[in-house]
């Protein structure tokens, strides 16, 4: 088996080769062109299988104002997490590519272009307190949303600003009328204050320190696909002015040729929806429904796509506020990869691969007939566009590294034998037998990714020097770096962070946001300070949860009334009661579940910092 191509092995940094796929974290088949889904399940609280954020959400610009790109903003954003975005994530991903992020357990700045209702921001900086965090939005709803989770939660090292994208970049140069360029783009004209512009009135931002000193990691996730060609450009003048020398950028967009075949259906959505009275949400839904039977009566050029069809009813599953956000931006568009790559270029960032790890090996996303053509061609621009036609890529999930250096084999075999991995609770070994699982199908990946699999689920993080002396990977510790990168990928391990972990932070967090769970909140994730990142839990579980921090010393009568109670209350809220409750142990059945809960998943929990160990 040769492994890997942009992944390189323990003996030496990558060299040129596979490049990214950019395919969805859903645990159907890889390089499926999709649409966004996200379930209206309670709770549903896991990244979009399209991987999509937070978008920016405006008004139409007032009379005499600089014109707004109008986005939604009468229906708020859904509270999700994406792991992708974490510093300890990107660090990692960077590592298998031979080259050095800034160090995730560091002082690190880190800033979200679109940060939504701001619970990911908040979580993240509640699992890196020594770092420094914003959030910026231009929905105001949102960042009132994200400032009060902040406080209630306690986590001080986070800020967000109601600000648009262009008048965040010309804030940040000065103010006024300042403009920043890039190289080859049609930089917008310089732009005065408008009279009641909230985005655009606040403090200068040139002289804010997090400005001034720039960020370590930028994410922009949802977004680039979804505003104009000026709010792309201003991302662009975003991460050159305050993108720090060798800092990442993390970058996801919908891109041709996966999602080619939905342009013309997305215009027709939103003029459709213009005609329906009633919310976003609301008119999405109908306008969905519309094009759903519409593209099945015979004589419909989708009537002949049976798979573009599956994906228009699936997409009618999902949470209308998210579907509204992500079919209602008039200027969404599908980019071209070797536009996106080559526009980073010029602003000195290289792009290094994926942030979906599997992505970046060939073996394991690309088909055999595939490999040898793909291979022909010059690492870079080309390469990709080629790959994103071959493997129908709707959705890329780049990093990109400015003023990139690929570190020398003996830095990268260093900076590997760092690693180490700890095992995500109510993830089992089952997932590499599952037909449907993204690993079902490479049965030779699934024999390599088993011993290290089973170590971590039987004997606690394993470091990479631990399971280099494996006798599964003994003489062949090549291989490792590849199954480090597919164990994290497929959802079962991630890596650790090096240190001490003060958790008293994401503690706090914890315990206010499963405090919220059971007022009817849904949130989907706690803060795990020791991996730099979250863990899904479900609503009884976050009623565990909330037992423990409150009261860390109960014992198990106390502890089964102290659940007990809290799922009782879950069960009788109004409206999400009943659906909750089938998630839920009954009564008759709490015991059992809790006993199995406190042996798999709260040891888990006290090592990874989610409750106090």
């Amino acid at each position: 088996m040769s492994h890997v191509n942009r992944t390189a092995g323990a003996g030496g940094a990558s060299g040129g080769g596979a490049v990214a796929a950019g395919v969805s974290n859903s645990p159907n088949l890889p390089n499926a062109p999709h649409l966004p889904h996200v379930s209206t399940a309670p709770n549903s609280q896991r990244p979009p299988t399209s991987a999509h954020a937070a978008k920016p959400s405006v008004t139409p610009a007032a009379p005499g104002a600089p014109q707004a790109s109008q986005y939604v903003d009468d229906v708020s954003y859904l509270k999700l997490f994406h792991r992708h975005a974490t510093p300890a994530w990107l660090h990692f991903v960077a590592g298998a590519l031979g080259h050095a992020g800034p160090d995730p357990a560091a002082a690190l700045r880190w800033c979200e272009l679109g940060c939504g209702p701001g619970y990911g921001t908040v979580l993240t900086a509640a699992a890196y307190p020594k770092g420094r965090f914003v959030g910026v939005d231009f929905n105001a709803a949102h960042i009132a949303q994200a400032q009060a989770l902040a406080t209630e939660a306690g986590v001080s090292n986070v800020r967000f600003l109601e600000r648009d994208l262009q008048s965040l970049v010309d804030g940040a140069a000065g103010g006024g009328a300042q403009t920043l360029a890039v190289p080859g783009q049609g930089n917008a004209a310089p732009r005065a204050k408008a009279p009641g512009d909230r985005t655009r009135a606040d403090a200068d931002l040139s002289r804010d320190p997090d400005f001034v000193e720039g960020f370590d990691f930028i994410s922009v996730v949802g977004v680039y696909a979804w505003v104009s060609p000026e709010d792309r450009a201003a991302v662009l003048r975003f991460v050159a002015r305050f993108l720090k020398p060798g800092g990442m950028l993390y970058l996801t967009y919908s891109c041709h040729p996966g999602m080619s075949w939905f342009v013309g259906m997305q215009r027709l959505l939103a003029d459709y929806a213009a005609t329906v009275s009633g919310s976003s949400a609301e008119k999405v839904v109908a306008a969905l429904r519309f094009l759903k039977e519409l593209a099945s009566a015979e004589g419909s050029l989708l009537a002949e796509h049976p798979a573009q069809l599956a994906e228009i009813a699936r997409a009618l599953e999902s949470d209308p506020r998210y579907l509204a956000h992500e079919f209602m931006a008039p200027h969404w568009a599908p980019q071209h990869v070797g536009d996106v790559l080559g526009d980073l270029t010029k602003i000195g960032c290289t792009w290094l691969g994926s942030a979906q790890p599997g992505d970046n090996i060939d073996e394991f996303a690309i088909a055999p007939a595939l490999r040898p053509l793909l291979d022909s061609l010059p690492a870079g621009a080309l390469r990709e566009t080629a790959r994103a036609l071959a493997t129908r890529q709707s959705m890329r999930h780049d990093i990109f590294l400015r003023h990139a250096k690929p570190l020398s084999a003996d830095a990268h075999r260093r900076l590997l034998m760092a690693q180490k991995l700890a095992g995500v609770p109510g993830v089992t070994p089952a997932l590499l037998q599952a037909r449907d699982a993204r690993l079902g199908p490479h049965t030779g990946w699934g024999a390599a990714l088993a011993p290290a699999l089973t170590a971590l689920t039987t004997q606690g993080p394993q470091s990479f020097p631990q399971l280099a002396r494996h006798a599964a990977y003994a003489d062949r510790v090549g291989l490792l770096n590849p199954v480090f990168q597919l164990l994290v990928d497929a959802g079962v391990a991630h890596p650790m962070l090096a240190g001490t972990i003060d958790s008293r932070r994401a503690q706090a967090f914890n315990l206010a946001i499963s405090g919220a769970v059971l007022r009817g909140e849904q949130y989907g994730w706690l803060a795990a300070p020791a991996i730099g990142s979250a863990i899904s839990v479900e609503p009884w579980l976050m009623a565990l949860a909330n037992a423990l921090l409150t009261s860390p010393a109960l014992r198990w009568d106390a502890l089964l009334q102290a659940v007990g109670t809290r799922l009782e209350a879950l069960r009788a809220m109004p409206g999400q009661g009943p659906a909750l409750a089938s998630t839920m142990p009954g009564a008759s059945s709490l015991s059992g579940a809790l006993r199995d809960a406190m042996r798999d998943v709260v040891p888990t929990w006290r090592a990874l910092g989610v409750i106090a160990g």
